[in-house]
């Protein structure tokens, strides 16, 4: 298990509420969330938003800058389709149940290392 710490807690209520929602829907392409809450005082988080979830291998970022790193100039176009199929098959899950995802980026993609 993973917290993650989510930055503006004001504006991240909404999302810690979807978060969880998409989180405990058991597919097989997003995240697993178990919790999520909002401490709105006191401490080092305070005034934040917690989501508690799985922990991943690595994200897509990783994986994009372990690449850059090595010099290869190219991801076989296997391979590349397989993480875009992927990505897609999380973003179809969340619109048929009516969620847009507002944070697509490398860092929010989890993928095997």
């Amino acid at each position: 298990m993973a917290l993650k710490v989510l930055t503006d807690g004001l504006p991240h209520r909404r999302e810690t509420t979807t978060t969880l929602a998409l989180g405990q829907m058991g597919e097989a392409h997003l995240v697993n969330v178990y919790a999520g809450f909002y401490i709105p005082a006191n401490g080092a988080v305070a005034g934040k938003c917690v989501v508690v979830m799985d922990v991943h291998d690595g994200t897509l970022a990783d994986y994009l800058e372990a690449i850059r790193r090595s010099h290869q100039r190219f991801i076989a176009a296997k391979q590349l389709l397989s993480i875009a199929v992927q990505i897609l098959r999380g973003l179809v899950s969340c619109h048929s149940r009516r969620y847009v995802h507002r944070d697509l980026k490398p860092e929010n993609g989890n993928i095997p290392t």
